[in-house]
């Protein structure tokens, strides 16, 4: 399924980059990687932002909750 992605991706990885190798050089798209926090707070707070960055809106509109 990888090669057949077309977007951009953003692959998010374990502490250990070398379980995800493989999936990210299968992707043939532009892959960013972002080494989870295991924060569901940091790492979702850094997903908004990748989201916002990659749609052009700027700052993620972020629950109040995690303001």
């Amino acid at each position: 399924m990888a090669p057949r992605v077309q977007a951009q991706t953003l692959l998010v990885t374990g502490d250990d980059p070398a379980v995800t190798a493989p999936m990210q050089q299968a992707l043939p798209g532009l892959v960013e990687t972002y080494t989870t926090a295991h924060s569901a707070y940091r790492d979702g707070v850094q997903q908004a932002r990748w989201l916002a960055r990659w749609s052009g809106i700027g700052e993620p509109v972020l629950p109040e909750h995690w303001r």
